[in-house]
């Protein structure tokens, strides 16, 4: 039973809690599908936090939103998409950098900007670039770290452990990549520009044995990286008071 419904994560559909089509553009999508008046809406009564990046960007929004109702949360993510100086991502995603940068954030100032992305060590000093520059347009910039990744879908992983009757988090372990936490480790380490700090999602999940399951049916991941809604709810209350 347990098993069961750790593996129909995999078939569920998670997409639509990041907004995909509307305001997460997939390879299907164009910068024309990206509405700006739903993703970009800005509210004169509450904090406006500005979400930007990839699908690692996008698994965030269902957290935050759920966690801190009291926030408005905009979001411009599209796969794929880095957000870091001479991003070389696809064109959906460079159209989309381009306008936030060029067009929304010159008129419109938020509260705070939050850069994420499945970050790898290469991209660490164009990340940082990007968000020393997009400080002129908020209080405070965030980069979000790298998450677990793992070598199988994760709650295929944790099902085999049910089945083998071992501990998930110490047997997950054995299939985790380790350049995250190489990645992390890196960014931890900088000394940022004033108004831009670090936060890190896999010290959020790692303490130190990461953590993979919310409850006995529900895995923090519902595939080999993004996060289930309730593992993104449990990430938000994480970082989400430093954001």
């Amino acid at each position: 039973q347990q098993s069961e419904k750790l593996i129909a994560e995999l078939s569920a559909d998670h997409y639509s809690a990041m907004r995909l089509g509307k305001c997460f553009l997939d390879s299907s999508q164009t910068i024309a599908s990206f509405k700006v008046e739903e993703c970009l809406h800005l509210d004169a009564n509450k904090q406006n936090v500005l979400l930007i990046g990839d699908s690692h960007a996008a698994h965030l929004y269902p957290g935050f939103q759920h966690v801190f109702p009291s926030v408005n949360i905009m979001q411009a993510t599209a796969s794929g998409c880095k957000p870091m100086e001479h991003s070389k991502g696809a064109k959906r995603c460079l159209a989309l950098l381009d306008f936030v940068e060029n067009n929304f954030l010159p008129q419109n100032r938020v509260n705070t900007i939050v850069l994420s992305s499945q970050w790898a060590e290469s991209d660490i000093e164009n990340a940082v670039a990007l968000a020393s520059r997009l400080k002129a347009y908020a209080d405070h910039v965030v980069i979000s770290g790298p998450i677990n990744e793992f070598r199988q879908n994760l709650p295929r992983i944790v099902a085999n452990s049910v089945e083998a009757h071992v501990t998930p988090d110490h047997y997950a372990k054995t299939y985790l990549y380790t350049e995250q936490a190489s990645t992390d480790a890196h960014f931890a380490t900088l000394k940022l520009p004033f108004g831009v700090t670090y936060v890190s999602p896999s010290k959020a999940l790692c303490t130190p044995v990461c953590r993979t399951l919310i409850d006995a049916s529900t895995p923090m991941q519902f595939d080999s990286e993004h996060l289930t809604e309730k593992g993104s709810d449990y990430i938000a209350k994480q970082i989400g008071p430093s954001v």
